[in-house]
């Protein structure tokens, strides 16, 4: 949805970045919060909430994917220059302490949802650079631009807990995803950009791929394929030769284990 906005020149909705991030930062509470069956922590990170692991819905609903893959994500000890250039993208999202091989904790998923929520408020990534090693130093750093200064238009308040979850110590990014949670919606109301999901399924629709051509259609085009059967060509025939090859005779044994299955049905058939 970001890249159709962008091709048509349309910046995102700012109701739509904090709808959006509202409905992450539930998700990821909830992550967080999980348990096993005595209630013991389970200590759960995402790791990766970026816009591909964002799925929405006709509906209007809002959806996140592919928890737990953060360990097996940014260990690239073994990694050739190639997967480094494809996961630039990917630790752009990262927290300074994960994409370091440090302990992270809820609020590395914190620094990752205000990533998330800059782009989708910005409509650009706030650490992404050329290279690998750039934007790894750019999230390892904290370096870019104030949101604001990108976008003017975004609410100081808004603008001030974006850069608060951007923080490169966890200590001062905010607290939980649950309170981002809460200041995010109350940023929502104070600020009147009221969006649900009823907006969002009427932008999704608006910027929907154009329908498929219809059944009656598709079958008119395969009957204009060509479907008569293509026969392999036969084999080449072995040369002629006065030579025969030699008799082999087999002796078979004088007796032999066979196995069969006698089915006996009673009755007349119908």
């Amino acid at each position: 949805l970001l890249d159709r906005l962008r091709a048509a020149g349309q910046p995102p909705p700012l109701g739509l970045g904090l709808y959006v991030a509202c409905e992450v930062a539930k998700a990821l509470h909830h992550a967080h919060k999980r348990g096993d069956d005595q209630h013991r922590p389970l200590g759960i990170i995402h790791g990766d909430p970026s816009p591909k692991n964002v799925l929405l819905s006709w509906d209007g609903e809002v959806k996140l994917g592919d928890f737990c893959t953060a360990p097996s994500l940014y260990d690239v000890r073994q990694a050739t220059v190639g997967v480094l250039a494809r996961l630039a993208g990917k630790i752009a999202y990262g927290s300074p302490e994960l994409v370091l091989g440090e302990p992270a904790g809820p609020t590395s998923d914190v620094f990752a949802l205000g990533a998330l929520l800059y782009e989708m408020l910005a409509g650009t990534q706030p650490f992404l650079a050329d290279s690998y090693a750039e934007t790894l130093e750019n999230v390892r750093t904290g370096k870019h631009a104030a949101l604001r200064s990108v976008r003017g238009d975004v609410p100081e308040a808004v603008a001030d807990l974006v850069e608060r979850a951007l923080e490169v110590d966890p200590e001062k990014r905010g607290g939980s995803a649950a309170r981002i949670y809460e200041e995010l919606l109350s940023h929502a109301y104070a600020s009147g950009a009221r969006f649900g999901a009823a907006e969002l399924a009427d932008l999704l629709e608006r910027h929907r791929d154009p329908q498929p051509p219809p059944p009656e259609t598709l079958l008119e085009q395969s009957q204009r394929i060509d479907t008569s059967p293509v026969m392999p060509p036969s084999p080449p025939k072995p040369a002629a030769s006065d030579s025969k090859p030699p008799l082999t005779r087999v002796e078979l044994a004088d007796a032999r284990e066979a196995s069969a299955l006698v089915l006996r049905f009673s009755g007349s058939a119908p």
